[in-house]
């Protein structure tokens, strides 16, 4: 299948629509409809060959799927893209706007158009010569006309598009001049082999086992603390939505959910306890919200309604902290 010139690309309809998207998203996506486009086809709904064409991992194709999944319809056998299919269509009807013009300029009759009525040869009153040469050269000027409009667009375009495929092939090691899924080179299994593992929500029976129970004590967790943490652990992932609220393993999750409480209980450096950095009863995560940078950067990619939740309520807690200085 011969790959078309060029694949419009309205950037500010892009960023109109994409801008909640992370990094990874939008590179994700971009791979997805360029694949589309050069298959010109639905893509598959398979989540193997999903992830393989978008350049994610069985893991990051779990975590945000669901927020590529919004710009497709899935029923089940493909995904389709309404925007994409449109404009396949415009492309298809210039193509062959392009090719009849290109036959009547080199003289060659167009096929016959098998949806238009044909009408006898008495139908209609025969042209005289002087018309019919008159017709025919003002045909053929519009046609050279349209033509060379058409070869320079898709000129301009074709460079374009050439330089996207470029750097498409550079930064995300995918040929969009190739048209079978095979091609792309993301594995779809982990590099130990076996079968890739999708993301799910916690179970509504994860419970606070003995192991579980052991884990955190050898990260440093304070006993007192274990089931104050075990219980927010629980309600924060039960009550997360969203990609990121599925995981692959619950116990790395709640191992990583450890360490972090163990680093905020920490002691200072003059081996003093830490000072409470909220009064009791109150979100911890307001003063982690303030306090570390990095976890705030990484809950607004990851949960932007937890993100905008903590944001009232991070100011308040900001004004206090002045007030009490002062």
């Amino acid at each position: 299948m011969p790959s078309l010139p060029f694949m419009p690309f309205y950037v500010s309809e892009y960023l109109a629509d994409t801008s909640h998207l992370t990094t990874l998203e939008h590179g994700a996506y971009l791979r997805l409809i360029f694949a589309y486009w050069q298959r010109r086809r639905p893509l598959p709904s398979d989540d193997d060959k999903l992830a393989r064409i978008a350049g994610l991992t069985p893991d990051e194709w779990g975590e945000h799927r669901d927020t590529l999944a919004e710009f497709f319809l899935d029923d089940g056998e493909a995904w389709t893209h309404g925007r994409i299919e449109a404009e396949l269509k415009k492309a298809a009807t210039k193509t062959e706007g392009a090719r009849r013009a290109a036959a009547v300029r080199h003289g060659k009759a167009p096929p016959p158009d098998t949806n238009v009525v044909k009408l006898g040869a008495d139908a209609l009153p025969k042209p005289t010569s002087r018309n019919a040469r008159k017709t025919s050269k003002q045909n053929e000027r519009s046609a050279e006309t349209t033509s060379e409009q058409t070869g320079r667009t898709a000129d301009a375009l074709r460079t374009h598009s050439e330089g996207t495929a470029d750097a498409l092939r550079t930064q995300c090691h995918i040929d969009v001049d190739r048209d079978k899924e095979e091609e792309v080179t993301t594995p779809r299994s982990p590099p130990g082999g076996g079968k890739a593992k999708r993301g799910y929500r916690i179970p509504d029976d994860f419970a606070l086992t003995d192991s579980r129970r052991q884990k955190a004590l050898d990260l440093g967790l304070r006993p007192d603390r274990l089931q104050t943490v075990f219980d927010r652990f629980v309600d924060y992932w039960g009550a997360a939505s969203g990609g990121q609220a599925r995981k692959v393993n619950w116990d790395k999750t709640w191992a990583n959910w450890v360490r972090g409480d163990v680093d905020r209980q920490a002691p200072t450096p003059g081996g003093a306890p830490p000072t409470p950095r909220t009064a009791p009863g109150e979100d911890p995560d307001v003063a982690r919200f303030l306090d570390e940078p990095n976890w705030r950067n990484s809950l607004q990619r990851e949960n932007p309604d937890r993100f905008k939740q903590l944001v009232p309520l991070a100011r308040k807690l900001a004004e206090q902290r002045k007030g009490g200085a002062t």
